[in-house]
């Protein structure tokens, strides 16, 4: 199976769970949405779905910004919590 494979299926699978959800947790790591995060929302809206998004590791992308000539990765446990619904 190919890595892209395993990706849809992930897909796939998470939409099927939103018939039977009450509350959608969706991890985004490092300032990481795309139009599949904003599509999961559109869904979560959509199916009145209460929902947090958790922001993991946005203070390693400004260290990244911010570090002249390279990057310079801290381990860190930051994270940001934004409640909907």
């Amino acid at each position: 199976m190919t890595q892209g494979n395993s990706v849809q299926k992930r897909v796939e699978r998470t939409v099927r769970s939103l018939d039977i959800i009450d509350l959608a947790l969706l991890l985004v790591t490092e300032n990481s949405w795309e139009d599949y995060e904003d599509d999961l929302v559109s869904k979560f809206r959509n199916q009145d779905i209460p929902f947090i998004i958790i922001h993991n590791k946005s203070d390693l992308v400004s260290q990244q910004m911010g570090s002249a000539g390279g990057s310079s990765k801290k381990r860190s446990n930051t994270f940001r919590i934004f409640c909907y619904g």
